[in-house]
């Protein structure tokens, strides 16, 4: 039951379950840095990832978390290429005027991460949201990200 194990990077692996909710602002720049050099694991990686989209300066660089030939797919686009994480950031900007994550849980297998919680923030029509869930499936390769599947409720819940 590989798929069930929670390989923390500060501990041993354990059952898959519910963490403390960290909150990552997708388009503000937290209070606090801590640096990531070294992504030795996946979920490193990925973490690396949400920091990067957090913070508006160093934003412009997720895509050197990405192999070449990446796929980036989510509701209503998919970027493929050495290009995939620029056009991904293109898409993302004029969506909403700010959002962010909440963590329900993070799932690891091997290779593969997975991110559950909830997006909350503010639409371009200038109304909060909340709640709205989300999964973002990772896949990493060589130490970069492969492939990042992402699946959300923003259309169904009439942000978009």
């Amino acid at each position: 039951m590989e798929d069930l194990i929670n390989h923390s990077s500060t501990g041993p692996a354990t059952a898959a379950r519910p963490v403390d909710r960290p909150r990552h602002n997708v388009f503000r720049r937290p209070r606090r840095w801590v640096a990531v050099t070294r992504q030795d694991t996946p979920r490193a990686l990925v973490e690396e990832f949400f920091a990067r989209m957090a913070d508006p300066e160093r934003r412009g660089t997720v895509g050197d978390l990405f192999r070449p030939d990446a796929t980036i797919t989510l509701p209503g686009a998919r970027f493929s290429g050495p290009d995939a994480a620029d056009e991904f950031l293109a898409f993302l900007e004029p969506r909403y005027e700010r959002a962010e994550k909440e963590f329900d849980r993070w799932i690891e297998a091997g290779s593969t991460v997975v991110s559950v919680g909830t997006l909350y923030g503010v639409a371009n029509d200038g109304e909060p949201f909340s709640g709205v869930r989300y999964v973002d499936v990772y896949e990493v390769e060589d130490g970069r990200i492969d492939r990042l599947d992402v699946w959300n409720d923003l259309a169904t819940e009439g942000v978009l």
